[in-house]
């Protein structure tokens, strides 16, 4: 991928539909391109073909992302975890590789540093804040 803004990055946000609202509203208010799914098995075709340059998914989703995935061609599209609970299976994160994750009560700033820190150690460009 080329050097580039993470506001100028196309982002899907895999999860519940009150996670994605709160997900979707924050960071589409920076100007990223963001696509909000609620169906794994709907959202990992759409990955493997790289047109995402992030994906956040939801700590809820995540044995069903893994399930969808496991059948799926492997992308290098990063993958951020969304944590609202202390419940996170973090063994099948890491299985996954997980690249982040970032969790209810931060800030819109922490939230695009650590989006911004994904992309970078991927060379996937930065994040003016």
């Amino acid at each position: 991928m080329s050097e580039r803004n993470l506001v100028d990055m196309k982002v899907m946000v895999l999860g519940r539909d009150s996670m994605a609202r709160r997900l979707v509203t924050s960071l589409s208010g920076c100007g990223m391109d963001v696509v909000s799914a609620t169906d794994p098995a709907g959202a990992v075709p759409l990955l493997a073909g790289d047109q995402f340059d992030l994906v956040v998914v939801d700590d809820h989703m995540l044995e069903a992302f893994a399930a969808c995935r496991d059948g799926s061609e492997s992308w290098n599209t990063p993958v951020v975890l969304s944590m609202a609970n202390t419940g996170t299976n973090w063994g099948l994160a890491m299985s996954l590789g997980v690249d982040g994750h970032i969790h209810d009560g931060m800030g819109h700033a922490e939230v695009c540093a650590r989006l911004n820190s994904v992309v970078r150690r991927r060379g996937s460009g930065s994040c003016d804040l």
